[in-house]
């Protein structure tokens, strides 16, 4: 398994992997005092902001070809949906588990932000923003980390910023 996930990877460019490890970032769910599990998430989640989809799709049949299978792809309905193919691979694949372990942090709080900005966008409730302890506690963790955050995640970073920034100015 962790010969061939890692030639999988080792044939990328260096911008391809950095690509994989932000779509293999998204979909995991570290456990808080768990197991680190799956997550599933839909396909414009991957892409960060600044980047085409194009590289992202690249990258995405890369790691879901058949013979590879390292993710899989589907659910067309309601957007493609992405996923690591099986849990074991976090654990046995030497790579991603050092991905997870150096980045846990980082990797929770991109998660939490994409949900807290997918719930914002769903019900268009300025209600969902951060504020108060919140967002100043997001920030210092945004400039302790960098998280690779999508177009949509990083409008609900800066509609919460603007609305702290009215309320002062009212």
């Amino acid at each position: 398994l962790k010969r061939h996930s890692d030639k999988v990877v080792k044939d990328f460019t260096p911008d391809q992997k950095e690509l994989a490890r932000g779509v293999f970032s998204k979909l995991i769910e570290v456990g808080q005092g768990r197991a680190d599990t799956r997550r599933t998430a839909v396909f414009k989640e991957l892409v960060p902001a600044g980047t085409t989809p194009e590289a992202v799709e690249a990258v995405v049949n890369a790691l879901a070809q058949e013979g590879v299978r390292l993710i899989t792809t589907g659910g067309e309905e309601n957007g493609r949906t992405v996923t690591v193919a099986h849990e074991k691979l976090i654990d046995a694949w030497p790579w991603l588990r050092q991905l997870v372990d150096e980045n846990r942090d980082m990797i929770v709080l991109q998660n939490q932000i994409n949900d807290d900005a997918k719930s914002w966008e769903e019900k268009e409730d300025s209600g969902y923003l951060y504020r108060g302890g919140r967002l100043i506690q997001v920030e210092e963790q945004l400039s302790a980390s960098t998280p690779d955050l999508n177009e949509l995640s990083q409008a609900f970073i800066q509609a919460s910023l603007a609305q702290r920034q009215q309320e002062v100015e009212e």
